[in-house]
């Protein structure tokens, strides 16, 4: 700073200078907002005498801010033109004599519009004013990852027993109003409800199951087309804890076309199932598919049905396979929403069968039963062919003395026996093993036991026949590590199996008799010269009889 005298005569006199900071300009104070409507709200705040104020704005979702006003003498302000149901953020700056404060700033959201029919809504980033306008509980949240069902994001409840997902309110329900959204579950199961309200009270469902459907698109759809007239909001109620999903959602006018309701697959076999719903008199399609795949297969189109139950059997269909099925009302030339049902078929072991427990998803269809965990099918170098083995594992305390292993039910032809092979083998030969296979024809009868004989330590074949009626078959293991000289302390055991096989025997003879007795044979028919047979038992050719067979095999 300098002081610079310009006169040109007199006497110029300066004396005690003073140096200090410009007073310090407080930022506003109380900013609230207020007025909040669809395009529109106000902001007051509390400030400094004789300040301007400056004020910017934008959407929560913007990087870049808006002017909204500078230098305002008043702490109060009204921003228009808003977009409904945003959030937004707002700031205000203190100003005096030319220096500025820092920014105060705060959120709020715009109110919604009301929702008018048709909508939906798939929470995706594009749609984000819409999460806005729906009233959510603790828990929910936009996720991508299992929550989709289409797009990028879905819906998640985690742990939300008890919340909901409340839509904003609807207009254009005067003919009723028909609510559709897809859910999922990928942990066990799960229980949810739907409700809808009428402006003074909430009607809510019983609810509805949800179990674990972790195949690629495992969805299902709910579908609820009988929403009363003038309802002006509908929701989803989560009623247990866990993952559930919801995605995609359609809240439209009830159609004139019903969807049929209460989809059911009842009766799977391994090749079929009974496709049941609810609907009336009427014209339906019907369409499957694996649950996984592209591309829907028609079961039936134009089915006529005039009185209840209303069903359709899907034939053909692979053993141990997940499908979707789907029905629609046919209404002419429109037709109604499709409604879909998740099931998977039975096992089923078609004979001739093999299994060495290379493919995982067919162990599913085997099962084990009083096992250690370490029970299962597994690597092994020592494999009898292939990299897979199934072992029986017992511990040093012999905590599983008899341990099962299930085969999948048997589809043999019901007239010839089954010729039963696998390969076993004791890890050591010193074990103490009993080996034994059962078999039975029903499940409400008792297994038939045979041991198998069990010696040394290298891979033996098992060989038996089973009758023609078996559809069941066990094996029982009992296997125990002892110890051995150098080492007499029990320890863990391992029995391994491998290479199953079962195969349809042509006409037998099984026990000993005359060649032309019937009761003899395995059909119960005495064979003819174009019949390839096998003998088991010493077969008695009666004089005067002729022993007719295009090939003969003796067996063991």
């Amino acid at each position: 700073m300098a002081v610079k005298y310009l006169s040109t005569s007199g006497y110029f006199f300066i004396d005690d200078f003073t140096f200090s900071l410009p007073p310090e300009i407080n930022a506003p104070t109380n900013l609230t907002v207020t007025a909040v409507s669809t395009t529109s709200a106000t902001l007051t705040w509390t400030g400094g005498t004789d300040y301007t104020y400056n004020v910017e704005y934008k959407a929560a979702s913007d990087s870049d801010w808006d002017p909204h006003a500078s230098s305002l003498s008043t702490t109060t302000t009204q921003i228009t033109g808003l977009t409904a149901g945003t959030s937004y953020q707002v700031r205000v700056q203190s100003a005096f004599k030319g220096q500025t404060s820092g920014w105060t700033s705060t959120n709020f959201i715009t109110e919604c519009e009301a929702a008018s029919l048709p909508y939906t809504y798939g929470f995706e980033d594009s749609e984000s004013s819409k999460w806005n306008c729906w009233n959510k509980g603790t828990g929910l949240s936009i996720a991508a990852g299992n929550a989709i069902h289409d797009g990028a994001k879905g819906l998640q409840f985690l742990n939300a027993n008890g919340q909901t997902f409340t839509s904003p309110e609807l207009e254009g329900t005067e003919n009723g109003v028909a609510f559709y959204f897809y859910y999922g579950v990928f942990s066990g199961t799960q229980t949810f409800q739907v409700g809808y309200f009428d402006g003074n009270n909430w009607t809510w469902t019983a609810d509805i199951e949800a179990s674990n459907v972790t195949n690629s698109d495992g969805w299902l759809q709910y579908i609820n087309e009988q929403i009363p007239e003038n309802t002006t909001q509908v929701a989803i109620k989560c009623t247990s804890s866990g993952y559930f999903f919801v995605d995609d959602i359609s809240i439209t006018e009830a159609p004139d076309c019903q969807t049929p309701e209460t989809l059911e697959a009842q009766e799977i076999t391994a090749t079929s199932a009974k496709i049941v719903w609810t609907g009336g008199s009427g014209t339906y399609g019907v369409e499957y598919q694996v649950a996984d795949a592209n591309g829907w297969e028609t079961a039936v189109t134009n089915l006529e049905l005039s009185a209840g139950p209303f069903y359709y059997i899907i034939e053909n269909l692979a053993p141990h396979t997940t499908y979707k099925a789907r029905v629609q009302s046919i209404c002419g030339e429109t037709s109604s929403e499709w409604i879909e049902v998740l099931f998977t078929t039975a096992c089923e072991a078609a004979i001739p069968y093999e299994y060495g427990f290379e493919e995982e998803k067919e162990y599913e269809c085997w099962a084990t039963a009083d096992a250690a965990s370490n029970t299962m099918r597994t690597t092994s170098s020592a494999a009898h062919g292939g990299s897979y083995v199934f072992q029986f594992f017992n511990n040093a305390n012999n905590a599983y003395p008899e341990q099962y292993l299930y085969v999948p039910e048997l589809a043999g032809n019901g007239t010839d026996p089954i010729a039963l092979s696998f390969w076993h083998r004791n890890w050591a030969s010193y074990y103490q093993t009993t080996l034994k296979v059962g078999y039975k024809a029903t499940e409400s009868d008792e297994y038939t036991w045979e041991e198998v004989a069990v010696s040394g330590s290298a891979w033996t074949q098992c060989s038996k026949v089973l009758p023609a009626s078996t559809t069941l078959v066990a094996i029982e293991c009992s296997v125990f590590n002892p110890g051995t000289g150098e080492s007499p302390t029990p320890g863990n055991a391992w029995f391994l199996l491998d290479d199953f096989s079962f195969t349809q025997m042509p006409k037998t003879f099984l026990t000993a008799g005359a060649w032309d007795e019937a009761n003899k044979w395995s059909d119960g028919v005495v064979p003819t010269a174009n019949d390839d047979v096998v003998v088991y038992a010493p077969a008695t050719i009666n004089s005067g009889t002729v022993a007719y067979a295009n090939q003969i095999t003796y067996g063991a």
